[in-house]
């Protein structure tokens, strides 16, 4: 099952100091990109086959899939 976004959890234009566009783009941009890519190393860790790989790949993609699961989590 892909990881999916949570709703936005303020309503950026009341935040004072920042503005909404930014607020929004961040979500969009920094957030969204995480989960994307958290749903991409989940796609290629399925396909990968243990057995076969010997390369730095079975031990950096799990690496960076717990590291954006921890921050997506927090």
């Amino acid at each position: 099952m892909p990881y999916a976004m949570k709703p936005l959890s303020c309503d950026p234009a009341r935040i004072k100091g920042m503005s909404e566009r930014l607020i929004v783009s961040h979500y969009e941009n920094n957030y969204g990109g995480a989960v994307k890519r958290l749903n991409l190393i989940d796609e290629q860790l399925a396909e990968l086959d243990y057995a076969k790989a010997a390369d730095a790949s079975t031990t950096l993609l799990p690496l960076d899939s717990l590291w954006n699961a921890t921050l997506l989590k927090t």
